[in-house]
């Protein structure tokens, strides 16, 4: 028989350190899963915002000047309104999921009605649906060709 040399020494056994590294691991995967979580609602409330305060933009432009900026200017045009001025916020352009937490497209009509559309970055689908769109302007309905501006 061998005997132990400190039989009744204080400490923990494998299996109480094995039972409290599975309680940590479980710890941290439901901190890494709920921060995902919250890091993805972040993404998409500011992108919401920005597709908001691009709208807000479109709109002082036009009230402005009584017209929506043109397509192939659209950034000039932003730009050239201190009320309207885009500030390096937003970026227009096609909104992907590496960079669609500030790159909008801005969408104006060339025939039918009068408005235009802003579409974004839909974080929680991870796509760019028709659903992540803001749509403005007097006849915005009967617009039947759009153009992207740049």
């Amino acid at each position: 028989m061998i005997k132990q040399k400190y039989p009744n020494a204080p400490g923990f056994t494998i299996v109480e350190l094995v039972v409290i590294l599975c309680v940590l691991v479980i710890l941290v995967v439901i901190t890494a899963v709920s921060y995902n979580a919250l890091r993805i609602r972040t993404l998409g409330a500011n992108t919401e915002n920005n597709a908001k305060l691009l709208q807000k933009k479109v709109q002082a432009y036009f009230n402005v000047s009584n017209a929506y900026p043109t397509a192939a200017t659209a950034t000039t045009n932003l730009n050239s309104k201190t009320a309207s001025k885009l500030d390096g916020i937003i970026t227009l352009g096609n909104p992907t999921a590496t960079n669609g937490e500030r790159t909008m497209r801005l969408e104006l009509f060339t025939a039918g009605g009068t408005g235009y559309r802003i579409n974004y970055w839909d974080y929680d689908s991870n796509t760019l649906p028709a659903t992540a769109q803001i749509s403005d302007g007097a006849d915005v309905s009967l617009c039947t060709t759009w153009v992207t501006a740049t």
